[in-house]
């Protein structure tokens, strides 16, 4: 069964930004699933079920630089930082939304319709 992640519907760079303590969330397209190395970056990743699916997936733990501290951040801090408008992700594009969210309107337009 295919996992539903809200967080796609961001745009990559958007999904990548960092907070003030260096913490971001990660794609595990950026490790390698035999080692969780990062790609480009001093980072190690030891969430090896994510990194060994083929499909995309977004890694909010477990994610290690050179002083051990987990650099990942929670999708919980991603939303608190949209919802608070934290200076770092004030500008996220939140067009990736808006078929969603025409679908929605379209269901609740067939259920009224249907009920009155």
């Amino acid at each position: 069964m295919n996992e539903v992640c809200v967080e796609f519907l961001y745009r990559d760079n958007d999904i990548m930004r960092y907070d003030e303590n260096d913490r971001r969330l990660f794609l595990n397209r950026e490790f390698s699933p035999v080692s969780g190395r990062h790609v480009e970056e001093d980072l190690n990743c030891k969430d090896f079920n994510s990194l060994s699916h083929r499909e995309i997936k977004i890694i909010d733990n477990l994610v290690y630089g050179k002083s051990d501290k987990n650099i990942a951040l929670s999708k919980n801090d991603f939303a608190d930082y949209l919802i608070n408008e934290h200076p770092n992700f004030i500008d996220i594009d939140f067009s990736g939304f808006k078929p969603l969210f025409e679908r929605f309107l379209m269901i609740i337009s067939n259920f009224d319709s249907e009920n009155n």
